[in-house]
C-alpha cells in the first residue's frame, strides 16, 4: 500500500509539472488512482483522482462528472493527452429476438416486392420500400413508406408475410396467434419526386450509403 502510494505521489507531481493550473485536492485520492506511462503519453484511472470543484466552477458546467471534467480542462489547455482506461461494449442480438424478427419482416415484404416485378428491371429500379416494424409478444405492427406499382400493393399481403416468419421462427405452429397491423402508406409525393439514384445529378434518399468530400468551388466548400 505504501509503495503504490508513494509510486502515486510521483504521478501527481509529474501531472502538476505539465499541468500548473490545474489543482487537486491533496486528501481526494487513494492508491487506487494509478497511471500507466508509455510513449511520454499518460492513461490515468479517474476512479479517485477528482479535481478541485472550485476550479471547475469558473467553466459553468459544473454536472460533468469528475473524470469527464479532467479530460475537458485538458483538452480546454491542450495538454497531453490523459483520459480514463477505456471500456468497450458490444451488443449481440441472438436467434428470437424481436430486433431480428422484425429484420426478417421487413426483408421479406421487400423481396416479395422485387419478386412480383419479374424481370421488369424498369419496375425494379422505381420501387422504393422503407419498412418500419414494432413488435411485442403476438403483437405486431409494420408501417413505413413505398413507392410501388398497383400491381403490388394489390398482391403482396403484408399480414399473411409477416405470419409465415412468425411460423418459420418457430414463435408459435399457430400463425394466427399474432395480431398484426398493417399501416404501410404511399410515399410523399414531394418526397418521392425528390429521391434519386445519388448520383451527380440526382438527390439521394436516406436508404443508402452517400459519400461526399469538401470542394474548393465555393466559399463553404460545397460543390456548385
Amino acid at each position: 500500500m505504501r509503495t503504490a502510494h508513494m509510486r502515486q505521489t510521483r504521478v501527481l507531481t509529474r501531472l502538476r509539472k505539465c499541468m500548473g493550473d490545474i489543482r487537486f485536492h491533496p486528501e481526494m485520492y487513494s492508491p487506487h488512482s494509478y497511471a500507466h506511462f508509455f510513449r511520454n503519453e499518460y492513461t490515468i484511472c479517474m476512479r479517485d483522482l477528482l479535481v478541485d470543484p472550485s476550479y471547475m466552477s469558473q467553466f459553468g458546467n459544473k454536472s460533468l462528472i469528475p473524470g469527464r471534467a479532467f479530460c475537458f480542462l485538458l483538452n480546454k489547455y491542450r495538454r497531453p493527452i490523459i483520459m480514463p482506461n477505456p471500456r468497450r461494449t458490444a451488443e449481440h442480438d441472438g436467434d428470437g429476438h424481436p430486433d431480428k424478427f422484425c429484420d426478417q419482416i421487413a426483408d421479406r415484404i421487400l423481396d416479395e416486392a422485387l419478386a412480383l416485378c419479374g424481370d421488369n428491371f424498369d419496375a425494379r429500379r422505381r420501387t422504393r420500400i422503407a419498412i418500419e416494424c414494432l413488435a411485442k409478444d403476438n403483437f405486431l405492427m409494420v408501417t413505413g413508406e413505398t413507392k410501388w406499382s398497383k400491381q403490388i400493393r394489390a398482391e403482396l399481403d403484408v399480414i399473411e408475410l409477416a405470419r409465415e416468419v412468425w411460423q418459420r421462427i418457430g414463435y408459435s405452429n399457430n400463425p394466427e396467434e399474432m395480431t398484426v397491423v398493417d399501416h404501410i402508406r404511399a410515399q410523399s409525393p414531394h418526397i418521392a419526386h425528390g429521391g434519386g439514384s445519388g448520383t451527380d445529378h440526382d438527390p439521394a434518399g436516406d436508404q443508402g450509403v452517400m459519400v461526399g468530400y469538401a470542394t474548393n468551388e465555393t466559399a463553404e466548400f460545397l460543390p456548385k
